[in-house]
């Protein structure tokens, strides 16, 4: 970013991810961040490669959270666009910083990736449970898939497969 170089990287990774998965049957993610979101060059360019390549049934944005943001309709704006082009969204690192449950409602996640920093506690830490028995109990309400990030060996798997979470990432 400040070598001003950061739209051109994006730029270079939406066209390689698109290229790489246009003729894919598998589901991708890209991340954004909501000063991506608000930039008008990249998203003009982001929605103009999602028609070039004819990827949207198979992507997902991944909204990285931000403490920039001071207005959410610009987000919510955007998360209507990418939706009825029949793109998926996906919370990333949800349960950090300010994340929460408003929010969920308004953008219409159809993922949640647990923050790893909750996800690697629960097998000493109780709390740590209950905070994710309580997004998943919600997130099951609002049909929302749900990620644990931060699986790092098979005891975390196994406590994440029984708490019911039906993705892991790690």
């Amino acid at each position: 970013k400040k070598s001003n170089q950061y739209i051109d990287i994006t730029k270079v990774v939406i066209e390689k991810s698109f290229s790489n998965f246009a003729d894919s049957s598998y589901e991708f993610s890209i991340n954004l961040t909501v000063e991506d979101i608000l930039n008008e060059e990249l998203n003009e360019f982001l929605f103009r490669k999602i028609d070039e390549y004819k990827v949207s049934n198979k992507l997902v944005i991944e909204l990285v959270e931000s403490e920039k943001i001071t207005t959410y309709d610009p987000v919510y704006e955007f998360i209507n666009k990418i939706k009825k082009k029949g793109c998926k969204v996906a919370i990333d690192d949800f349960g950090s910083g300010y994340s929460n449950f408003e929010y969920l409602v308004k953008i219409d996640a159809d993922y949640v990736k647990i923050d790893g920093s909750i996800v690697k506690r629960i097998l000493d830490d109780e709390n740590s449970v209950e905070i994710i028995k309580s997004i998943l109990n919600f997130c099951r309400k609002m049909d929302i898939k749900v990620v644990a990030e931060f699986i790092s060996d098979e005891k975390l798997q196994a406590k994440v497969i029984e708490l019911g979470i039906s993705y892991s990432q790690g």
